[in-house]
């Protein structure tokens, strides 16, 4: 039997690289990271529309139904919403691309809430958002959930724990 690799000093980012393996993710988890970006891309894009058209055009009262003003902010909470949720995935994806560490908890679980999300769209009528949304979310999950992906994930978590 014999011990745990040695582990080489931290890098830059701060993560300790086991001595033989490649810290450099492997392809599904690089297929993962970039859909996560393109992902939060289109989803932070989609919330500077919202805010945009609201300051433009004022507050839309078919989005919400409320005897209150609080639908006036709708499109820039909306917006803030989504930045503060897809803002970390995307964020996460661009740093396993540029070969750290940090990244693929938050895409699966980003990932997996879009899952759920993509249901509630088929129910809600938008049949064709819905699809794109849980092809993209399935593929994303099938990829960074990947053996290879999770290979790495867990080398990298052993080499930090000394291992």
């Amino acid at each position: 039997m014999t011990g745990p690799e040695p582990t080489k000093p931290a890098d830059a980012s701060g993560t300790a690289r086991v001595a033989g393996a490649s810290g450099e993710a492997p392809a599904p988890m690089k297929a993962a990271a970039v859909l996560a970006v393109l992902e939060g891309v289109v989803a932070i894009g989609y919330g500077v529309y919202l805010a945009v058209k609201q300051v433009s055009t004022g507050a839309d009262e078919t989005l919400v139904q409320s005897d209150t003003s609080a639908f006036a902010f709708v499109g820039i909470g909306t917006a803030l919403f989504i930045l503060l949720t897809f803002g970390p995935m995307a964020y996460g994806g661009i740093n396993i691309l540029r070969g750290n560490q940090w990244g693929r908890s938050i895409i699966v679980f980003m990932n997996a809430l879009m899952v759920g999300v993509a249901f509630y769209m088929f129910s809600g009528g938008a049949a064709l958002l819905g699809a794109a949304t849980l092809l993209s979310a399935a593929i994303t999950l099938v990829c960074a959930l990947h053996p290879a992906s999770t290979a790495w994930a867990t080398a990298a978590f052993d080499a930090r724990r000394g291992k």
